[in-house]
């Protein structure tokens, strides 16, 4: 807070002119009701550098109407919802829309198209105010505080300006040389590093050695013509499973605008199967060590353990058990005891005789009491070995 405080009284008690603090925080303020994503951000950017306006306090105030905008982010949609919408613009949208450069702002968003309304609608009387209140705080409040010891202190006046002039030309020169480089890498590196990325790329996808003889890309006609391209068979390293001449396609500016990838006139051409190879291919090998694959392997089984497959049902008892039913805890609860009794009765019908034995007992049990019946002393003294041969068949 001390910071942002001390940097705006400098830029305020600076000898530069008052349209130059107040065009910055005007700037600022569209920078910042924008959203991030908008690519409006480098064209304002541009501007900011281009004019000669106070370039700290422009970045300050962008990240205070940044934080602002935040906040108003609903008014702001819903502003451009209605002017999107509205019939009487129907036309004009139709016809914007369908120029690339126009889709290029992102216009069509809500979000953008309400925040440029509001900043278009704030932005001059906003531009008129504060030249208002930067020129009576210079008149009435400026020559106060620098009587005072704490601003000397804290150095917050006789902050020279260089230039006041309207432009800063040095940006355009900053500007055509990062133009320059991007030139420079297009025309020179894209295509030898675009074909090397599309050998490596197909290569890893299907382990093995994919080869391509040229990469050629005309960026004025968004032109792309590949060819060579020899997809070596990794069973048979001396012949290709796959050869194909040419594939040559141009590419959407209207979709490449919408950072998207469409391919139009697709043009294959020369394709062969299983031919061979004027040299051998070399048998792909990953540059990942072997126990680099192993932990791999390990975390990949253990991810397709707890991750089921998209493309795969789940089981039910797996969903049931992740719910805490009653149902579900009775049921368990009744197939143990089901299980108890069951393993009871089964000890139990284990420690039974059979039924042939238990029908011996019973016939020599009704034997030996006929045999007893009117029976002197003698012969009863005699069957007690009778009578024991019995006890042990019922034990």
């Amino acid at each position: 807070m001390f910071t942002f405080v001390r940097k705006l009284f400098k830029a305020l008690n600076s000898s530069g002119k008052t349209w130059q603090l107040s065009l910055a925080i005007v700037l600022a303020m569209f920078v910042g009701f924008l959203p991030s994503n908008s690519l409006i951000l480098l064209d304002l950017l541009f501007i900011a550098l281009l004019l000669n306006i106070n370039f700290g306090l422009f970045l300050l105030f962008s990240v205070v109407f940044g934080g602002l905008g935040y906040l108003f982010d609903p008014l702001f949609e819903s502003i451009g919802y209605s002017v999107l919408t509205h019939d009487g613009l129907n036309g004009l949208f139709t016809s914007l829309y369908n120029s690339a450069m126009f889709r290029w702002s992102s216009f069509n968003y809500t979000l953008v198209t309400g925040s440029l309304v509001v900043s278009s609608v704030l932005s001059i009387p906003m531009y008129f105010i504060l030249n208002v209140l930067i020129k009576t705080y210079r008149v009435q409040f400026a020559q106060k505080l620098n009587e005072w010891k704490l601003t000397r202190w804290m150095n917050l006046f006789n902050e020279e300006v260089t230039s006041t002039s309207i432009f800063r030309w040095w940006a355009l020169s900053v500007y055509a040389g990062v133009i320059g480089v991007f030139i420079i890498f297009f025309l020179l590196l894209f295509d030898p590093l675009a074909r090397l990325s599309l050998e490596k790329g197909l290569s890893y996808t299907l382990q093995s050695e994919v080869n391509i003889d040229d990469f050629n890309s005309d960026f004025s006609d968004l032109k792309v013509l590949i060819s060579g391209i020899e997809f070596s068979d990794k069973d048979k390293l001396t012949h290709n499973i796959l050869e194909v001449k040419s594939i040559g396609f141009d590419l959407s500016f209207a979709a490449l605008v919408e950072k998207k990838l469409m391919i139009e006139n697709l043009k294959i051409d020369g394709v062969a199967f299983d031919t061979l190879r004027q040299s051998p291919a070399n048998a792909y090998t990953s540059s990942t060590s072997s126990d680099e694959k192993t932990k791999e392997e390990v975390s990949s089984t253990q991810k397709s353990k707890s991750i089921s497959s998209p493309f795969t049902l789940p089981n039910v008892d797996d969903i049931l058990n992740k719910e805490t039913l009653s149902s579900i805890s009775e049921a368990k609860q009744l197939k143990a005891d089901i299980a108890s009794v069951e393993k009871k009765w089964k000890k139990v019908s284990d420690e039974l005789k059979a039924s042939t034995e238990v029908d011996e007992i019973k016939a020599d049990a009704l034997a030996l009491q006929k045999s007893l019946k009117g029976a002197n002393l003698k012969s009863i003294l005699s069957a007690k070995g009778d009578i024991d041969a019995l006890r042990t068949k019922i034990k």
